[in-house]
C-alpha cells in the first residue's frame, strides 16, 4: 500500500483529517445562491490546510453536473465555450496578476462586458460557475475582478468564490476600502486538528494496513503534530516510511530528528520571513520564557513596551495563528516545536 500521508503543500492528501466537515457544508452553501457564503474568505497559517480545502471543495462541485469549476482540470477549458475561456483567462490573469504577472492591457469595461456575456451563457444553461483564487493580497487586478464579481451576483447570476489566504492578507482584503464588498463576506478560520481525531485516525490508518500501533506511540505523535495540519501530514508520512509494521515509541523516535528539520524548513522558516520585526521581538521574547503559558504582564516587562503596544502585537499574532490565547491574561505558542525553532534559528544567521 502506498503512502496515503502527503506532506506537500497544496495536494489533497488521501487521509484529509477533520476538513472535510468543512468542505461539504462549503459546497453545500456554494449551492444555495441565497447563501451569505456564496462570497467566503477562508484564512489559516501557512500549512493549515487552505490550499486543500479549497481543491476538496472544487473538487466536490466538479463532479456535480450543474457546477463548472475551471480550476480542477484542463479539460474543463478546452471542452469549454469560447465565451468561458475569456472568463478563464480573466480567472488566469487574476491569479498570475499575484504573483506579478500582467496580462495585455484591457479595459475594465471589456472585462466586465465579457464576464457578463458569459454569465448570461451559463445561467441560461442552468449551470454555477465556482471561481477559487489562493494566496489572496490586494492588488489592481483582484479589485476589478471582484468589482465586476458584486455586479454579476446582483443581477442574479450564480458565481460562488472562495478566496484563500494567509491571515493578514485577508484582514487587509477586508480593510482595503477599494474591496469593501469583501468586507461583509464571512470568513472560515482554518482552526487546529482535533487531538482525539488525530488519534484515531492514526490508529485506523496505520492497522487497516495491517500494521500495529501502540497507545504510547500515538499519544506520541499526537503530541508532535500540535493540531497543525502540515504536522499532522508529515509525522503520517514519516512514520509511514519507516516500513515499521509494528509502530512503537522508538519509531516515532526514529522520525523525531527529519520531523524537527523539515517542520522548520519548509513551514516556520517561511512563517518567520513573513512576520515584522516587531512580531518576532515579541515571539522571542515568549520563547524566553519557561515552557507553558506565559502572563501578558511578563511580556510587558520583558519587552519595556507599553501594555497597549504589547496587545497590538498580541492580536495580531493570535490572528496569525504563531500564537493562541490560554487563559485571560495568558498566552502560549500555537504551532508545535514554534519556540525551539525560534531558539534555533536565533543561533544561525540562515533562518
Amino acid at each position: 500500500m502506498r503512502n496515503p500521508f502527503n506532506p506537500t503543500f497544496g495536494r489533497i492528501p488521501k487521509v484529509y483529517l477533520s476538513r472535510k466537515k468543512i468542505a461539504g457544508r462549503l459546497a453545500e452553501e456554494l449551492d444555495d445562491f441565497d447563501s451569505q457564503y456564496l462570497a467566503t474568505l477562508v484564512y489559516g497559517a501557512r500549512g493549515a490546510g487552505k490550499t486543500t480545502l479549497l481543491s476538496a471543495v472544487s473538487r466536490e462541485l466538479a463532479g456535480r453536473k450543474d457546477w463548472i469549476v475551471p480550476k480542477v482540470a484542463r479539460e474543463v477549458y478546452e471542452q469549454s465555450p469560447t465565451g468561458l475561456k475569456v472568463l478563464l483567462k480573466i480567472i488566469a490573469g487574476v491569479k498570475t496578476g499575484l504573483s506579478g504577472y500582467r496580462q495585455p492591457q484591457q479595459s475594465s469595461a471589456d472585462a466586465a462586458t465579457q464576464m457578463e456575456a458569459i454569465a448570461k451563457l451559463l445561467k441560461a444553461r442552468k449551470i454555477k460557475l465556482l471561481i477559487t483564487i489562493d494566496e489572496v493580497v490586494p492588488n489592481p487586478e483582484l479589485a476589478e475582478f471582484t468589482a465586476n464579481y458584486q455586479i454579476l451576483i446582483r443581477h442574479g447570476y450564480h458565481i460562488g468564490l472562495l478566496l484563500a489566504g494567509l491571515p493578514a492578507n485577508i484582514t487587509r482584503l477586508q480593510n482595503d476600502r477599494v474591496l469593501t464588498f469583501l468586507f461583509r463576506s464571512p470568513r472560515v478560520e482554518l482552526t487546529p486538528l482535533d487531538p482525539l481525531m488525530i488519534n484515531e485516525t492514526y490508529h485506523r490508518v496505520f492497522e487497516k494496513a495491517g500494521r500495529t500501533l501502540t497507545d504510547e506511540a500515538a499519544t506520541e505523535m499526537v503530541r508532535l503534530v500540535g493540531g497543525y495540519a502540515y504536522a499532522f501530514q508529515l509525522v503520517g508520512s514519516l512514520i509511514w516510511e519507516t516500513g515499521a509494521t509494528a509502530v512503537t515509541i522508538d519509531t516515532v523516535n526514529q522520525v523525531r530528528r527529519d520531523f524537527r528539520a523539515t517542520l522548520f524548513s519548509n513551514a516556520y522558516l517561511k512563517i518567520k520571513q513573513e512576520l515584522s520585526a516587531r512580531n518576532i521581538e515579541f515571539l522571542m521574547a515568549l520563547a524566553d520564557q519557561p515552557a507553558g503559558p506565559v502572563k501578558i504582564a511578563t511580556l510587558i516587562d520583558a519587552l519595556k513596551w507599553s501594555k497597549e503596544t504589547v496587545n497590538v502585537y498580541r492580536a495580531r499574532l493570535i490572528d496569525a495563528q504563531v500564537i493562541r490565547p490560554v487563559r485571560w491574561g495568558y498566552v502560549a505558542f500555537a504551532l508545535p516545536l514554534f519556540r525551539d525553532f525560534l531558539e534555533e534559528s536565533g543561533r544561525f544567521a540562515f533562518y
